[in-house]
């Protein structure tokens, strides 16, 4: 059994609310089964009188309207005798014996419950009953009624077991008359919220993914909250099942200001939850060659205007200080500034219009992460194509990997100024540690392949041509590593002056050696420095010849 209540009647304009909410049409049954104490014979006047007589106190809600339920298995053993009982239990309790009243039963849905009016005036002496901790009287109640007529426990906030975690309604009240009336579940809106919120980082994402869900974050009352398609508000703790400084603080980045207030919100038409999120960003750290790229300390830059979309065709709507861009095939792209996020796959072509809007922001330096790596190496294929540097451009599938050599000599990455090293000892000692500068093997596979990359580089009889393999088996070891294949193939179409720019890479290390420490120019460790270079550029060289074998068979 759940008993609820509250007082009510401060205005006569809620008196006629009420009087018209108990006997409302929506439900299947509706009787009245007592007035007792007034002298109207209709419930609209019966209330209307109960406030009456209030009139002589300074009460402010005169009234104390209660429901009482059960389940529908056991509402079919309440006769009309137990539900009388059941109030007259109620009265008692909460102090109301001798005061007007008035019984009305529905049938709705099923489910038989009552409803219960008093006045909290007492019609002689005059005296207002006390309105304080019904919850917990309420609770009392029905414990005993259910505990004499046998009917299933229910665990309250006030009375239930020690030990016992306090349960907690899954909705307000306004909630789920809500719900009722517009017909959108609450428990839908609690899952999309939380998928927002789970595959979000911080707060512009999430109101960004909140509005692709078909919702939109509003400034309420006492903070932020969410408001469905039929103008219904959502507080986000309790949506989400946390805490209001744990929404606060993934929040923070949310400026209220350039959120709608919920008087004037229009709920967006509902779009399907983005699979997967593509992002290309300024990178948080200046690259190789682009020392002009702001530093990480420095505010973001705000969204390109939205004239900039529009004239390209594009429809554009702005949320929480981000611009929402839906391109030509339906694909939503979030503009942050410095940062634009595709929601769903993009395609080429989406892609291409991503590259040109950073193009036309003045980027000098990309990063890609998200997707696939095929769709991160196309996209700077699209980058280099559009006039982008190639050590301009990092990603996130070569996370780890040295950078092309294309950058700066002051800029490379095994170009590093030498350390202060002090050795004692002989010659030998000091040699072996000005080799130690040199970088590390990365691995076996390398180590491996060093001898046969060192005897493209040397000199060759003159039967046998520069950049071709003695053995066979060299020729099969190298073939196997595609990337790197690719990449000798093209220095060897080059010609001479190819291979002499790849040995004066390979010897760049060795400035900062003396002379007479060197040692072969060519040795394992300098070809094991430059392996993970000569791989990146020849993952371009592949990647943009599928690229046009893909072309030529459109």
């Amino acid at each position: 059994m759940i008993i609820k209540g509250s007082p009510r009647g401060q205005s006569a304009a809620d008196t006629a609310r009420l009087a018209k909410h108990l006997l409302a049409a929506e439900n299947e049954a509706v009787a009245v089964l007592e007035l007792k104490g007034v002298g109207a014979d209709a419930l609209p006047g019966a209330l209307a009188e109960m406030r009456a007589i209030s009139m002589a106190t300074r009460t402010r809600r005169p009234l104390y309207h209660a429901s009482i339920s059960v389940t529908p298995d056991e509402s079919r053993g309440m006769a009309p005798g137990r539900w009388i009982e059941a109030a007259d239990a109620l009265e008692q309790a909460l102090g109301l014996t001798g005061h007007q009243r008035v019984l009305v039963q529905h049938v709705k849905k099923s489910r038989v419950h009552l409803h219960v009016v008093w006045s909290r005036v007492h019609p002689v002496t005059l005296k207002v009953a006390h309105d304080a901790w019904t919850y917990a009287r309420h609770e009392a109640c029905a414990r005993t009624l259910e505990a004499r007529w046998r009917l299933k426990p229910v665990i309250g906030a006030h009375s239930r077991p020690k030990g016992i975690e306090r349960p907690r309604a899954a909705m307000s009240h306004q909630c789920w008359q809500a719900q009722e009336r517009t017909g959108v579940p609450v428990a839908d809106i609690a899952d999309a919220l939380r998928r927002c919120w789970d595959a979000s980082p911080d707060g512009r994402s999430f109101a960004a993914r909140v509005h692709l869900a078909g919702l939109r974050l509003a400034r309420g009352r006492r903070g932020i909250v969410a408001v469905d398609a039929a103008g219904t508000p959502h507080s986000l703790g309790r949506r989400l099942g946390l805490k209001a400084a744990d929404v606060r603080r993934k929040l923070a980045d949310l400026d209220p200001a350039h959120l709608p207030d919920i008087d004037t919100i229009k709920a967006a038409p509902a779009r399907p939850s983005p699979r997967r999120t593509i992002i290309m960003s300024r990178p948080p750290r200046p690259l190789a060659a682009a020392a002009s790229v702001r530093r990480p300390r420095t505010p973001p830059r705000r969204p390109l205007d939205p004239d900039y979309w529009t004239a390209l065709g594009h429809a554009v709507e702005p949320v929480a200080g981000t611009l929402l861009v839906t391109l030509p095939g339906g694909l939503v792209l979030e503009d942050r500034g410095d940062q634009m996020l595709f929601h769903g796959t993009p395609t080429p072509e989406d892609t291409a219009a991503l590259v040109a809007a950073a193009k036309a922001r003045g980027w000098e330096a990309i990063r890609f992460t998200g997707g696939t790596p095929k769709w991160q190496r196309a996209a700077r294929l699209e980058a280099l194509k559009q006039g982008f540097p190639l050590d301009a451009i990092s990603l996130e599938c070569e996370d780890g990997q040295k950078p092309p050599v294309a950058a700066p000599a002051d800029a490379r990455p095994h170009q590093a100024a030498p350390r202060s090293v002090r050795v004692a000892g002989g010659r030998a000692d000091r040699a072996r540690a000005d080799r130690s500068r040199l970088p590390a093997m990365t691995g076996r596979a390398d180590k491996r392949l060093a001898p046969a990359v060192a005897s493209l580089f040397r000199d060759c009889p003159p039967h046998k041509p520069r950049g071709a393999l003695l053995w066979q088996a060299q020729r099969d070891l190298l073939d196997a590593d595609r990337p790197l294949a690719a990449y000798f193939k093209s220095v060897a179409e080059a010609g001479d002056d190819g291979w002499r720019e790849e040995l004066v890479r390979m010897r760049a290390p060795l400035r900062d050696i003396p002379p007479h420490h060197r040692g072969d120019p060519m040795n394992i460790h300098a070809i094991s420095a430059m392996m993970p270079t000569w791989r990146t550029w020849g993952q371009i060289l592949l990647d943009r010849e599928a690229a046009n074998v893909a072309g030529g068979r459109a």
